[in-house]
């Protein structure tokens, strides 16, 4: 850190710490909302919930098969634009639904639900029973035993404004607490489920683990720090750096949210979605805990050889706030790649990195030596006089002991480390492997599921299992094909041949590719169910777009499938349709006629492709960047590849642990969740990253006094309560969100986070680092004295010389 700027956050300690308050409450108002009472933003609703975007689908690109099938179908069928449903399914178990349930259903529950459409902020298009016309008939099952109301939504299935309907759907169905409970005839089961009501339940559960990560942290961080520090006041610095750097990140992103809702470019890209909040939330309490404690750690290692206030401040800001600055610049650099993603959310978040990481570095700089400065030597309440020294030696369990010199244990493990590296590392290693394996798989199997990232007992689950168990999975999300040619009147009767020739050819494959039904133009209510030749007439429409631009030269069809729409049998399927589907069709038509798959399964193909292509050059770009970085740091190639090895390592350790215990706790585990690679990775790198430069920094610094081997000992004794310290309360607030995690996402990643940090600390860098560097150093058999006691530099510098290797 530059000396004019140090002196300056020196100097000017008051207008730091006052200007940092009124941005803290500013930015408080902002994310709780009461600053709507001063007219700057809509009062009605809270501020990120106005600005956040929704939807998978529309943050893929405008190239891709989804996106462009879902543009032409809105084009072609303007009445049926794709949005969401509230599904309420009737049903008696083991029993067909009486004369008693039909009525009930016709004259009370579907007039009361149709009745919500005309309320304020209603966002239902059309509720349909099985009286309907056009699909009625499809809405019962076989058996007689459920029957379905249909409410379509204007918006997509994570829509939040698509919340409130589904609230007042709930509330009419609710029959034990509302008007229909002496209405509903004995023994029948109602229950709510559709993607719309999944989409309501999977925001509602981001949000509380948002609001979790809020609430829960911060005292685990205080009562850690506490423990370690055994100071009031240097305990509660890291908590309320932490907590000042998160409000005024996610006040700059609501800000920025709000701008691009307002159509404000290039900030459109920026704009947040609902998830985002866990994800600043774990990022901002790993920086700002690392950052602060650092810095907490060079001050009072200076104010303990007798520095005054001053002096050991500005030295911490020189040394640690160095590393600190170029650490950042680093990622920065890496994330610079999210920007360019093909994937909307990933763009998101790496603006919502930099963002953050911006806000918590400033804030650690300036208003943490503001708040130590201000606290002079009461920061080490109750040991005022003469604060204890806080360089734990220990290479295990660092972090534990405060001395100043190394402990008998630490020498027995740094003498044992010493005499068999090659032997260590490669039993870490191969212990390790089995793990990494597993992450490598797991990695290119990810889950695209939403059922089960909910709870079982979660309304919109139970609704959906009912629908699935009385309907077939496909029903929650069919499958529809869009077949534009600009040369083919499909409604000309001469061409229903040629439509029934492909669908038949569906039809006697229909196993095989694990299609349970066909809807079309031919047979408009399925397969099994024969309709009539007015049936076909009001079906027309239906199946063939009148719109003007593509009247009569766009078909569609809808597939239910036998699997689940999120499944990877279903994607795979979907291929093998394709290109029946196509062969299907005669040779005279096949280059012009485009097909187009929109759906659930058809958005999770495309989503995967995109966000797995993504992935690969994020991942590429950020080691990329962090590997040019090393070197130029440590000039060595061969330190930087295992650094840069070791994080890759960790990650693949990582990814295969998390999924082991999640497999060992439910033997019915899809996989880990498709956001928990991408995001596990990103924040293994930033802290590996700051790890990374602290502790080459200390060791030069060491190696440059007392030399070789005692430079790298001396740094990891200094190093390792620090490091051991700053991890393990960062593990512990990661911890929060496996314990109050409402998404099994939100508990796969907590997991995993917690997990990889453990790892990083305890195994890669205390362990297999200096295993490493003694194992590789060719002049290691010149030390003198393999079980020595640190007693002083000059001992060390006696014992190892003074050539430097980093």
């Amino acid at each position: 850190m530059p000396d004019v700027l140090t002196s300056l956050v020196i100097r000017y300690w008051r207008l730091s710490v006052g200007s940092w308050l009124v941005l803290t409450i500013a930015a408080t108002g902002i994310v709780t909302g009461w600053v709507n009472s001063l007219g700057f933003f809509p009062a009605h609703a809270p501020l990120w919930h106005q600005v956040a975007a929704d939807g998978e689908s529309v943050r893929l690109p405008a190239s891709v098969p989804t996106t462009r099938g879902e543009l032409l179908f809105n084009q072609a069928f303007p009445d049926e634009r794709l949005g969401s449903s509230a599904v309420v399914i009737l049903y008696r178990d083991g029993s067909p639904l009486t004369s008693l349930d039909r009525a009930f259903i016709e004259n009370e529950l579907t007039p009361r639900l149709a009745a919500i459409q005309t309320e304020p902020g209603a966002t239902i298009k059309r509720v349909r029973d099985f009286n309907d016309r056009s699909i009625g008939k499809i809405l019962d099952n076989r058996t007689g035993e459920a029957t379905m109301i249909v409410a379509d939504l204007q918006h997509d299935f994570l829509d939040q404004r698509n919340k409130p309907t589904v609230d007042r759907i709930q509330q009419v169905i609710q029959s034990e607490r509302g008007a229909l409970s002496s209405a509903v005839p004995a023994g029948l089961q109602i229950a709510l489920g559709g993607s719309a009501t999944v989409g309501r339940d999977l925001v509602r559960a981001a949000g509380d683990d948002a609001h979790s990560l809020h609430v829960w942290p911060m005292p685990v961080i205080i009562c850690l720090s506490l423990a370690f520090f055994r100071a009031p006041l240097m305990a509660l610095m890291p908590a309320v750096i932490t907590f000042i750097s998160l409000h005024m990140s996610l006040a700059g992103m609501i800000l920025l949210g709000w701008a691009g809702s307002s159509g404000i470019e290039p900030l459109t890209m920026l704009r947040p979605f609902a998830g985002l909040q866990t994800f600043v939330c774990i990022l901002v309490y790993g920086a700002g805990l690392n950052y602060s404690i650092f810095l907490i750690a060079r001050y009072r290692g200076e104010i303990d050889r007798g520095a005054a206030v001053d002096h050991a401040l500005a030295s911490a800001l020189h040394n640690s706030g160095t590393s600190v600055i170029a650490s950042v610049g680093t990622i920065f650099c890496g994330i610079g790649t999210m920007l360019v993603a093909s994937f909307g959310k990933y763009q998101q978040v790496g603006g919502a990195i930099a963002l953050s990481l911006g806000m918590t570095l400033v804030c650690s700089l300036t208003l943490l030596p503001a708040l130590l400065k201000m606290t002079d030597r009461f920061a080490f309440w109750p040991r005022v006089n003469n604060p204890e020294a806080d360089n734990s030696n220990s290479t295990l369990l660092a972090g534990w002991a405060h001395h100043v010199y190394p402990t008998p244990f630490a020498e027995q493990s740094w003498a044992i480390l010493y005499r068999h590296p090659f032997v260590i590392l490669s039993t870490v290693v191969a212990v390790m492997i089995p793990f990494a394996v597993i992450g490598i798989v797991v990695h290119g199997r990810t889950s695209y599921g939403v059922l089960g990232d909910l709870p079982p007992n979660n309304p919109g689950v139970v609704g959906s299992l009912a629908i699935e168990k009385y309907f077939g999975a496909g029903q929650c999300g069919p499958v529809t094909v869009v077949v534009r040619n600009p040369r083919i009147d499909f409604s000309s009767p001469d061409r229903y041949e040629m439509i029934e020739s492909s669908i038949t050819k569906l039809t006697e494959q229909r196993q095989q590719l694990d299609i349970v039904d066909i809807r079309s133009l031919i047979d408009p209510l399925g397969l099994e169910i024969e309709t009539g030749f007015l049936v076909r007439g009001l079906a027309k429409r239906f199946y063939i777009s009148t719109a003007p631009e593509h009247e009569s030269h766009v078909m569609r069809l809808d597939l239910l499938m036998q699997e689940d729409a999120f499944s990877q049998d279903s994607r795979r399927q979907l291929k093998v349709i394709e290109q029946t589907l196509r062969e299907s069709l005669p040779e005279s038509v096949r280059a012009e006629t485009e097909l187009s798959f929109i759906g659930t399964t058809a958005s999770v193909m495309d989503l995967k492709t995109i966000t797995d292509r993504d992935q690969i050059v994020l991942d590429c770009g950020m080691l990329a960047i962090v590997f040019a970085v090393l070197i130029g740091i440590t000039r060595k190639v061969a330190v930087s590849c295992y650094l840069i090895l070791s994080v890759c390592f960790v990650y693949c350790v990582t990814l295969g642990l998390t999924a082991a215990i999640f497999w060992m706790l439910d033997p019915g585990f899809a996989g880990t969740d498709w956001k928990v690679p991408i995001f596990l990775f990103t924040i293994l790198v930033a802290m590996g990253q700051d790890h990374n430069v602290f502790l080459i920094s200390r060791i030069r610094e060491e190696q440059l006094e007392i030399g070789l081997i005692g430079g790298i000992r001396s740094a990891m004794y200094l190093t390792s309560s620090t490091l051991s310290k700053c991890n393990l309360i960062t593990a512990g607030a990661f911890f929060c969100l496996v314990v109050s995690g409402h998404l099994s996402a939100s508990r796969q990643l907590g997991t995993a986070l917690t997990l990889g940090i453990l790892l990083d600390t305890f195994v890669a860098r205390q362990i297999l680092f200096p295993a490493w560097l003694l194992t590789f150093e060719p002049n290691r058999s010149r030390i003198l004295a393999t079980t020595a006691v640190i007693a002083s530099p000059a001992s060390l510098q006696e014992l190892s010389g003074s050539r430097v290797v980093l």
